[in-house]
Protein backbone atom coordinates (compact mmCIF):
# COMPACT_ATOMS: atom_id res chain seq x y z
CA UNK A 1 0.00 0.00 0.00
CA UNK A 2 1.28 3.48 -0.79
CA UNK A 3 2.51 5.79 1.92
CA UNK A 4 0.20 8.69 1.11
CA UNK A 5 1.69 12.19 0.80
CA UNK A 6 -1.25 14.01 -0.84
CA UNK A 7 -5.00 13.63 -1.26
CA UNK A 8 -5.39 13.84 -5.04
CA UNK A 9 -3.39 13.73 -8.27
CA UNK A 10 -3.74 13.32 -12.04
CA UNK A 11 -1.77 10.81 -14.13
CA UNK A 12 -1.39 10.47 -17.89
CA UNK A 13 -0.47 7.41 -19.97
CA UNK A 14 -0.60 6.94 -23.72
CA UNK A 15 0.18 4.62 -26.59
CA UNK A 16 0.77 5.34 -30.25
CA UNK A 17 -2.92 5.93 -30.94
CA UNK A 18 -4.70 6.48 -27.59
CA UNK A 19 -4.31 8.27 -24.29
CA UNK A 20 -5.72 7.75 -20.78
CA UNK A 21 -6.08 10.48 -18.14
CA UNK A 22 -6.98 9.46 -14.61
CA UNK A 23 -7.84 11.56 -11.59
CA UNK A 24 -7.19 9.71 -8.31
CA UNK A 25 -7.70 10.55 -4.67
CA UNK A 26 -6.99 9.03 -1.31
CA UNK A 27 -9.91 7.14 0.22
CA UNK A 28 -8.83 5.77 3.59
CA UNK A 29 -6.10 3.24 2.75
CA UNK A 30 -7.18 2.85 -0.86
CA UNK A 31 -6.49 4.65 -4.12
CA UNK A 32 -9.89 5.72 -5.45
CA UNK A 33 -10.69 6.67 -9.03
CA UNK A 34 -12.18 10.16 -8.99
CA UNK A 35 -12.48 10.86 -12.73
CA UNK A 36 -11.29 9.29 -15.98
CA UNK A 37 -10.97 10.28 -19.58
CA UNK A 38 -9.65 8.55 -22.70
CA UNK A 39 -9.36 9.48 -26.37
CA UNK A 40 -8.08 8.32 -29.73
CA UNK A 41 -5.66 10.23 -31.91
CA UNK A 42 -6.66 11.24 -35.42
CA UNK A 43 -5.52 13.50 -38.21
CA UNK A 44 -7.58 16.33 -36.75
CA UNK A 45 -6.49 15.85 -33.13
CA UNK A 46 -2.90 15.41 -32.04
CA UNK A 47 -1.74 13.57 -28.95
CA UNK A 48 -0.75 16.84 -27.26
CA UNK A 49 -4.27 18.23 -27.78
CA UNK A 50 -5.86 15.04 -26.42
CA UNK A 51 -3.70 15.05 -23.28
CA UNK A 52 -4.42 18.72 -22.56
CA UNK A 53 -8.17 18.14 -23.08
CA UNK A 54 -8.07 15.09 -20.85
CA UNK A 55 -6.44 17.00 -17.98
CA UNK A 56 -9.11 19.70 -18.24
CA UNK A 57 -11.86 17.07 -18.34
CA UNK A 58 -10.84 15.45 -15.06
CA UNK A 59 -10.65 18.83 -13.27
CA UNK A 60 -6.94 19.59 -13.49
CA UNK A 61 -5.68 23.01 -12.42
CA UNK A 62 -2.35 24.66 -11.69
CA UNK A 63 -2.17 23.21 -8.15
CA UNK A 64 -2.82 19.52 -8.88
CA UNK A 65 0.09 17.06 -8.81
CA UNK A 66 0.58 15.79 -12.38
CA UNK A 67 2.62 12.72 -13.42
CA UNK A 68 3.15 11.42 -16.96
CA UNK A 69 4.01 7.79 -17.75
CA UNK A 70 5.40 7.73 -21.26
CA UNK A 71 4.79 4.99 -23.82
CA UNK A 72 6.40 2.06 -25.52
CA UNK A 73 10.06 1.16 -25.67
CA UNK A 74 13.19 3.32 -25.82
CA UNK A 75 13.90 3.40 -22.08
CA UNK A 76 15.29 1.07 -19.45
CA UNK A 77 16.11 0.60 -15.77
CA UNK A 78 19.00 -0.91 -13.84
CA UNK A 79 19.22 -1.60 -10.12
CA UNK A 80 22.62 -0.71 -8.61
CA UNK A 81 24.10 -0.30 -5.15
CA UNK A 82 26.24 2.70 -4.37
CA UNK A 83 28.11 3.88 -1.28
CA UNK A 84 26.70 6.82 0.68
CA UNK A 85 27.96 9.85 -1.26
CA UNK A 86 27.03 13.48 -1.57
CA UNK A 87 24.43 14.19 -4.31
CA UNK A 88 26.96 15.69 -6.72
CA UNK A 89 29.45 12.86 -6.16
CA UNK A 90 26.67 10.29 -6.54
CA UNK A 91 25.64 11.84 -9.85
CA UNK A 92 29.17 11.46 -11.25
CA UNK A 93 29.41 7.87 -10.00
CA UNK A 94 26.08 6.94 -11.63
CA UNK A 95 27.21 8.49 -14.91
CA UNK A 96 30.17 6.10 -14.86
CA UNK A 97 27.86 3.15 -14.04
CA UNK A 98 25.59 4.15 -16.92
CA UNK A 99 28.45 3.70 -19.41
CA UNK A 100 29.10 0.25 -17.96
CA UNK A 101 25.46 -0.92 -17.91
CA UNK A 102 24.22 0.24 -21.33
CA UNK A 103 25.66 -0.21 -24.80
CA UNK A 104 24.19 3.12 -25.87
CA UNK A 105 26.60 6.10 -25.59
CA UNK A 106 25.84 8.32 -22.61
CA UNK A 107 25.59 11.36 -24.92
CA UNK A 108 22.43 9.85 -26.45
CA UNK A 109 20.74 9.21 -23.09
CA UNK A 110 18.89 11.27 -20.53
CA UNK A 111 18.85 9.63 -17.13
CA UNK A 112 17.76 9.91 -13.52
CA UNK A 113 17.50 7.64 -10.52
CA UNK A 114 15.34 6.62 -7.56
CA UNK A 115 16.49 5.88 -4.03
CA UNK A 116 15.09 2.50 -2.94
CA UNK A 117 14.65 1.23 0.64
CA UNK A 118 17.35 -1.05 2.02
CA UNK A 119 16.42 -4.72 2.25
CA UNK A 120 19.27 -5.20 4.76
CA UNK A 121 19.42 -2.37 7.28
CA UNK A 122 23.01 -3.28 8.18
CA UNK A 123 24.20 -2.86 4.60
CA UNK A 124 26.54 0.08 4.00
CA UNK A 125 25.59 0.62 0.36
CA UNK A 126 22.39 2.27 -0.84
CA UNK A 127 20.16 0.57 -3.45
CA UNK A 128 19.16 2.74 -6.41
CA UNK A 129 17.13 2.29 -9.58
CA UNK A 130 18.77 3.95 -12.55
CA UNK A 131 16.27 5.12 -15.19
CA UNK A 132 17.55 6.10 -18.64
CA UNK A 133 15.73 7.17 -21.80
CA UNK A 134 16.95 7.88 -25.31
CA UNK A 135 17.06 11.59 -25.92
CA UNK A 136 14.94 11.32 -29.08
CA UNK A 137 12.34 9.31 -27.15
CA UNK A 138 12.24 11.83 -24.34
CA UNK A 139 11.84 14.60 -26.90
CA UNK A 140 8.76 12.84 -28.29
CA UNK A 141 7.32 12.52 -24.79
CA UNK A 142 7.86 16.21 -24.10
CA UNK A 143 6.29 17.15 -27.44
CA UNK A 144 3.19 15.17 -26.46
CA UNK A 145 3.09 16.95 -23.10
CA UNK A 146 3.72 20.40 -24.54
CA UNK A 147 0.06 21.44 -24.28
CA UNK A 148 -0.02 21.12 -20.47
CA UNK A 149 0.30 24.02 -18.06
CA UNK A 150 2.72 22.13 -15.82
CA UNK A 151 4.21 18.72 -15.13
CA UNK A 152 5.70 17.31 -11.92
CA UNK A 153 7.37 14.08 -13.06
CA UNK A 154 7.93 11.76 -16.03
CA UNK A 155 8.36 8.08 -15.20
CA UNK A 156 7.15 4.86 -16.83
CA UNK A 157 4.64 2.96 -14.64
CA UNK A 158 6.73 -0.20 -14.38
CA UNK A 159 9.61 1.82 -12.85
CA UNK A 160 7.42 2.83 -9.89
CA UNK A 161 6.58 -0.62 -8.49
CA UNK A 162 9.19 -0.61 -5.73
CA UNK A 163 8.57 0.02 -2.87
CA UNK A 164 4.83 0.67 -3.45
CA UNK A 165 3.89 -2.91 -4.22
CA UNK A 166 6.59 -4.78 -2.29
CA UNK A 167 5.79 -8.49 -2.09
CA UNK A 168 3.07 -8.25 -4.76
CA UNK A 169 2.66 -9.49 -8.31
CA UNK A 170 1.54 -6.99 -10.97
CA UNK A 171 0.57 -7.45 -14.63
CA UNK A 172 1.13 -4.50 -16.99
CA UNK A 173 0.67 -4.15 -20.75
CA UNK A 174 3.76 -3.31 -22.83
CA UNK A 175 3.10 -2.41 -26.46
CA UNK A 176 0.10 -3.65 -28.39
CA UNK A 177 -1.31 -6.88 -26.97
CA UNK A 178 1.76 -7.87 -24.91
CA UNK A 179 1.69 -8.29 -21.10
CA UNK A 180 4.43 -8.76 -18.54
CA UNK A 181 4.18 -9.99 -14.95
CA UNK A 182 6.31 -8.18 -12.37
CA UNK A 183 6.93 -10.21 -9.22
CA UNK A 184 8.79 -8.92 -6.15
CA UNK A 185 11.35 -11.43 -4.89
CA UNK A 186 12.82 -9.86 -1.73
CA UNK A 187 13.46 -6.50 -3.37
CA UNK A 188 14.29 -7.87 -6.84
CA UNK A 189 11.55 -7.60 -9.44
CA UNK A 190 11.34 -10.62 -11.74
CA UNK A 191 9.85 -9.85 -15.15
CA UNK A 192 8.44 -12.50 -17.48
CA UNK A 193 5.99 -12.40 -20.37
CA UNK A 194 2.38 -13.18 -19.58
CA UNK A 195 0.16 -14.81 -22.21
CA UNK A 196 -3.31 -14.97 -20.72
CA UNK A 197 -6.18 -16.47 -22.67
CA UNK A 198 -7.91 -13.09 -22.46
CA UNK A 199 -7.01 -9.59 -21.37
CA UNK A 200 -6.43 -9.50 -17.56
CA UNK A 201 -8.93 -7.67 -15.40
CA UNK A 202 -8.19 -5.37 -12.46
CA UNK A 203 -8.66 -8.24 -10.01
CA UNK A 204 -6.19 -10.41 -11.93
CA UNK A 205 -3.51 -7.77 -12.46
CA UNK A 206 -3.54 -5.64 -9.28
CA UNK A 207 -3.39 -6.32 -5.51
CA UNK A 208 -6.73 -6.88 -3.86
CA UNK A 209 -8.26 -4.13 -1.72
CA UNK A 210 -5.62 -1.60 -2.87
CA UNK A 211 -7.90 0.31 -5.28
CA UNK A 212 -11.43 1.59 -5.51
CA UNK A 213 -12.00 1.44 -9.26
CA UNK A 214 -15.22 3.44 -9.31
CA UNK A 215 -16.78 3.61 -12.76
CA UNK A 216 -13.80 1.81 -14.28
CA UNK A 217 -14.83 -1.38 -12.53
CA UNK A 218 -17.76 -1.79 -14.91
CA UNK A 219 -15.63 -1.70 -18.08
CA UNK A 220 -15.17 -4.89 -20.13
CA UNK A 221 -11.88 -6.82 -19.52
CA UNK A 222 -10.19 -5.74 -22.74
CA UNK A 223 -10.76 -2.06 -21.82
CA UNK A 224 -9.71 -2.57 -18.16
CA UNK A 225 -6.26 -3.77 -19.29
CA UNK A 226 -5.61 -0.39 -20.96
CA UNK A 227 -6.13 1.42 -17.63
CA UNK A 228 -3.68 -0.75 -15.62
CA UNK A 229 -0.61 1.54 -16.17
CA UNK A 230 -2.63 4.61 -15.17
CA UNK A 231 -3.83 2.96 -11.93
CA UNK A 232 -0.28 1.94 -10.93
CA UNK A 233 0.98 5.42 -11.78
CA UNK A 234 -1.90 6.95 -9.75
CA UNK A 235 -0.84 5.05 -6.63
CA UNK A 236 2.73 6.34 -7.14
CA UNK A 237 1.54 9.94 -7.60
CA UNK A 238 -0.23 9.90 -4.23
CA UNK A 239 2.75 8.45 -2.34
CA UNK A 240 5.76 10.01 -0.64
CA UNK A 241 7.98 8.33 -3.21
CA UNK A 242 6.83 10.79 -5.90
CA UNK A 243 7.87 13.76 -3.74
CA UNK A 244 11.23 12.18 -2.86
CA UNK A 245 12.02 11.35 -6.51
CA UNK A 246 11.18 14.82 -7.84
CA UNK A 247 14.79 16.05 -7.50
CA UNK A 248 16.46 12.95 -9.02
CA UNK A 249 14.17 11.72 -11.82
CA UNK A 250 14.23 12.75 -15.46
CA UNK A 251 14.43 16.54 -15.60
CA UNK A 252 11.28 18.48 -16.49
CA UNK A 253 11.77 21.43 -18.90
CA UNK A 254 11.58 24.90 -17.41
CA UNK A 255 8.40 25.77 -19.33
CA UNK A 256 6.59 22.78 -17.77
CA UNK A 257 7.80 23.09 -14.19
CA UNK A 258 4.95 23.75 -11.74
CA UNK A 259 4.45 27.17 -10.20
CA UNK A 260 1.97 26.42 -7.45
CA UNK A 261 0.49 28.65 -4.80
CA UNK A 262 1.54 31.82 -6.55
CA UNK A 263 -0.97 33.90 -4.57
CA UNK A 264 0.28 32.47 -1.28
CA UNK A 265 3.88 33.09 -2.29
CA UNK A 266 2.99 36.62 -3.34
CA UNK A 267 1.17 37.17 -0.05
CA UNK A 268 4.14 35.79 1.89
CA UNK A 269 6.49 38.06 -0.03
CA UNK A 270 4.23 41.04 0.72
CA UNK A 271 4.18 40.14 4.42
CA UNK A 272 7.95 39.84 4.46
CA UNK A 273 8.23 43.19 2.70
CA UNK A 274 5.80 44.73 5.18
CA UNK A 275 7.78 43.41 8.14
CA UNK A 276 11.03 44.69 6.63
CA UNK A 277 9.39 48.07 5.99
CA UNK A 278 8.10 48.31 9.57
CA UNK A 279 11.52 47.38 10.93
CA UNK A 280 13.19 49.92 8.65
CA UNK A 281 10.78 52.64 9.79
CA UNK A 282 11.35 51.73 13.45
CA UNK A 283 15.11 51.74 13.02
CA UNK A 284 14.89 55.04 11.14
CA UNK A 285 12.94 56.62 13.97
CA UNK A 286 15.40 55.36 16.54
CA UNK A 287 18.24 56.74 14.43
CA UNK A 288 16.52 60.12 14.20
CA UNK A 289 16.00 60.17 17.99
CA UNK A 290 19.64 59.38 18.59
CA UNK A 291 20.75 62.06 16.16
CA UNK A 292 18.43 64.60 17.77
CA UNK A 293 19.73 63.70 21.23
CA UNK A 294 23.34 63.98 20.07
CA UNK A 295 22.62 67.36 18.52
CA UNK A 296 21.05 68.51 21.81
CA UNK A 297 24.07 67.31 23.80
CA UNK A 298 26.41 69.02 21.36
CA UNK A 299 24.43 72.27 21.66
CA UNK A 300 24.57 72.09 25.48
CA UNK A 301 28.29 71.42 25.29
CA UNK A 302 28.91 74.46 23.14
CA UNK A 303 26.77 76.59 25.50
CA UNK A 304 28.74 75.43 28.54
CA UNK A 305 32.05 76.03 26.77
CA UNK A 306 30.96 79.56 25.86
CA UNK A 307 29.89 80.22 29.47
CA UNK A 308 33.20 78.97 30.79
CA UNK A 309 35.05 81.25 28.39
CA UNK A 310 32.97 84.24 29.56
CA UNK A 311 33.67 83.43 33.22
CA UNK A 312 37.37 83.17 32.53
CA UNK A 313 37.32 86.64 31.02
CA UNK A 314 35.49 88.07 34.08
CA UNK A 315 38.01 86.68 36.61
CA UNK A 316 41.20 88.75 36.77
CA UNK A 317 44.51 87.24 37.77
CA UNK A 318 44.49 89.21 41.02
CA UNK A 319 41.21 87.56 42.09
CA UNK A 320 42.55 84.15 41.19
CA UNK A 321 45.74 84.69 43.21
CA UNK A 322 43.76 85.97 46.19
CA UNK A 323 41.45 82.95 46.13
CA UNK A 324 44.39 80.55 45.95
CA UNK A 325 46.13 82.32 48.84
CA UNK A 326 42.99 82.25 50.97
CA UNK A 327 42.45 78.59 50.26
CA UNK A 328 46.03 77.76 51.24
CA UNK A 329 45.76 79.73 54.47
CA UNK A 330 42.59 77.88 55.42
CA UNK A 331 44.30 74.55 54.77
CA UNK A 332 47.42 75.58 56.71
CA UNK A 333 45.53 76.87 59.75
CA UNK A 334 43.07 74.04 60.03
CA UNK A 335 43.55 72.53 63.50
CA UNK A 336 44.29 68.86 63.77
CA UNK A 337 42.11 66.89 66.14
CA UNK A 338 42.62 63.53 67.84
CA UNK A 339 41.57 60.38 66.06
CA UNK A 340 39.52 57.47 67.34
CA UNK A 341 42.43 55.29 68.63
CA UNK A 342 43.72 58.23 70.70
CA UNK A 343 40.26 58.73 72.23
CA UNK A 344 39.99 55.00 73.08
CA UNK A 345 43.38 55.08 74.80
CA UNK A 346 42.41 58.21 76.79
CA UNK A 347 39.06 56.71 77.89
CA UNK A 348 40.82 53.51 78.98
CA UNK A 349 43.17 55.59 81.15
CA UNK A 350 40.47 57.73 82.77
CA UNK A 351 37.76 55.09 83.33
CA UNK A 352 38.99 52.63 85.94
CA UNK A 353 37.36 49.49 87.38
CA UNK A 354 34.82 48.63 88.51
CA UNK A 355 33.31 50.88 85.82
CA UNK A 356 33.35 49.78 82.19
CA UNK A 357 31.99 50.93 78.84
CA UNK A 358 29.22 48.71 77.52
CA UNK A 359 28.65 47.89 73.84
CA UNK A 360 27.07 51.31 73.18
CA UNK A 361 30.21 53.20 72.06
CA UNK A 362 29.74 55.34 68.94
CA UNK A 363 32.06 57.61 66.95
CA UNK A 364 30.65 60.16 64.51
CA UNK A 365 33.27 62.56 63.12
CA UNK A 366 34.68 63.37 66.57
CA UNK A 367 31.41 63.12 68.50
CA UNK A 368 31.68 60.27 71.00
CA UNK A 369 28.61 58.66 72.55
CA UNK A 370 29.17 56.03 75.22
CA UNK A 371 27.27 54.14 77.90
CA UNK A 372 29.04 53.53 81.23
CA UNK A 373 28.07 50.74 83.62
CA UNK A 374 29.32 50.60 87.25
CA UNK A 375 28.17 49.26 90.61
CA UNK A 376 28.96 52.70 92.11
CA UNK A 377 28.39 56.14 90.67
CA UNK A 378 31.58 58.20 90.22
CA UNK A 379 30.52 61.84 90.61
CA UNK A 380 33.96 63.10 89.64
CA UNK A 381 34.10 61.21 86.29
CA UNK A 382 32.70 64.10 84.23
CA UNK A 383 35.36 66.44 85.64
CA UNK A 384 38.14 63.92 84.92
CA UNK A 385 36.99 63.56 81.31
CA UNK A 386 36.68 67.33 80.93
CA UNK A 387 40.23 67.88 82.20
CA UNK A 388 41.62 65.61 79.47
CA UNK A 389 43.71 67.43 76.85
CA UNK A 390 41.90 65.69 73.94
CA UNK A 391 38.35 65.49 75.35
CA UNK A 392 35.86 68.19 75.99
CA UNK A 393 32.21 69.23 76.08
CA UNK A 394 31.33 66.33 78.37
CA UNK A 395 27.56 65.93 78.86
CA UNK A 396 25.72 63.42 81.01
CA UNK A 397 22.62 62.58 78.95
CA UNK A 398 20.92 60.09 81.24
CA UNK A 399 21.48 58.00 84.36
CA UNK A 400 19.57 54.99 85.71
CA UNK A 401 19.94 52.37 88.45
CA UNK A 402 18.82 48.79 87.84
CA UNK A 403 19.87 45.43 89.26
CA UNK A 404 22.54 47.04 91.44
CA UNK A 405 24.13 48.69 88.44
CA UNK A 406 24.36 52.37 87.48
CA UNK A 407 23.99 53.00 83.75
CA UNK A 408 25.10 56.45 82.65
CA UNK A 409 25.10 57.79 79.09
CA UNK A 410 27.68 60.46 78.12
CA UNK A 411 28.37 62.52 75.01
CA UNK A 412 31.67 64.31 74.48
CA UNK A 413 33.78 65.79 71.69
CA UNK A 414 37.24 64.62 70.70
CA UNK A 415 39.10 67.91 70.36
CA UNK A 416 42.22 69.69 71.52
CA UNK A 417 41.92 72.29 74.26
CA UNK A 418 42.04 75.89 73.22
CA UNK A 419 44.90 78.00 74.74
CA UNK A 420 42.43 79.65 77.13
CA UNK A 421 41.11 76.27 78.31
CA UNK A 422 44.61 74.91 78.76
CA UNK A 423 45.61 77.97 80.87
CA UNK A 424 42.47 77.72 83.04
CA UNK A 425 43.08 74.00 83.58
CA UNK A 426 46.68 74.66 84.61
CA UNK A 427 45.58 77.26 87.15
CA UNK A 428 42.95 74.94 88.66
CA UNK A 429 45.46 72.17 89.07
CA UNK A 430 47.90 74.51 90.83
CA UNK A 431 45.16 75.81 93.15
CA UNK A 432 44.05 72.25 93.90
CA UNK A 433 47.61 71.22 94.71
CA UNK A 434 48.06 74.21 97.04
CA UNK A 435 44.85 73.45 98.89
CA UNK A 436 45.79 69.82 99.28
CA UNK A 437 49.14 70.92 100.78
CA UNK A 438 47.41 73.23 103.26
CA UNK A 439 44.97 70.45 104.16
CA UNK A 440 47.76 68.02 104.88
CA UNK A 441 49.43 70.60 107.21
CA UNK A 442 46.16 71.31 109.07
CA UNK A 443 45.24 67.66 109.50
CA UNK A 444 46.36 67.45 113.21
CA UNK A 445 44.09 70.35 114.17
CA UNK A 446 41.10 68.05 114.57
CA UNK A 447 37.78 67.34 113.12
CA UNK A 448 36.78 70.98 113.08
CA UNK A 449 39.58 71.82 110.68
CA UNK A 450 38.64 68.74 108.67
CA UNK A 451 35.12 70.06 108.34
CA UNK A 452 36.49 73.41 107.22
CA UNK A 453 38.73 71.70 104.78
CA UNK A 454 35.83 69.67 103.41
CA UNK A 455 33.84 72.83 102.93
CA UNK A 456 36.77 74.44 101.16
CA UNK A 457 37.26 71.38 98.98
CA UNK A 458 33.56 71.34 98.11
CA UNK A 459 33.74 75.02 97.24
CA UNK A 460 36.78 74.38 95.09
CA UNK A 461 35.03 71.53 93.30
CA UNK A 462 32.04 73.77 92.76
CA UNK A 463 34.27 76.44 91.29
CA UNK A 464 35.89 73.83 89.05
CA UNK A 465 32.54 72.63 87.82
CA UNK A 466 31.42 76.19 87.11
CA UNK A 467 34.67 76.90 85.29
CA UNK A 468 34.28 73.69 83.28
CA UNK A 469 30.75 74.69 82.34
CA UNK A 470 31.94 78.13 81.23
CA UNK A 471 34.79 76.57 79.26
CA UNK A 472 32.39 74.10 77.59
CA UNK A 473 30.11 76.97 76.58
CA UNK A 474 33.05 78.85 75.13
CA UNK A 475 34.15 75.67 73.29
CA UNK A 476 30.76 75.26 71.70
CA UNK A 477 31.03 78.76 70.23
CA UNK A 478 34.63 78.36 69.07
CA UNK A 479 35.34 76.43 65.78
CA UNK A 480 36.68 72.95 66.43
CA UNK A 481 38.26 70.30 64.30
CA UNK A 482 36.63 66.84 64.81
Amino acid sequence: MPDFARNNAIVLTWTSNACHVLGVRRAGEQVAVQASWSGQTSKERSLAELLAEGVRSVGGDDNVFLVAGGDGLGWGTADVEMPALKPEELKHALAFELRRLTPIPAERLQWGYRLLPKTDKKAEKIPLRLLYVKREKLTKWLDALGGLHHLDAIIPPSATLSPLFAGESIILPEGDGHFFRYTDDHGTWLVKPETPASAPTFQDALPRNAFDFGTLGSLPPEEQAAWLPALVLGAYALSHAASEDAATLLPVPENLRPHRNQMLKLLAACLVGYVVLVLAIGLGRQFQKRRSYLRQVESEYRTVQARIAELKKLNSQVDVDFGNTLRQEILDNRPQGPDFPDVLAELSRLITPPAWISQRLEWNSGLVTMQLVSPTKDLDLAGKLEESAILGDVREQSSSFSQNQYTTRFTLNARLDTPEEAEALHQRREARAAKQAEASQAAPNGSEDDADESEETTATDTEDVEENGQAAGAAEEAPKQN
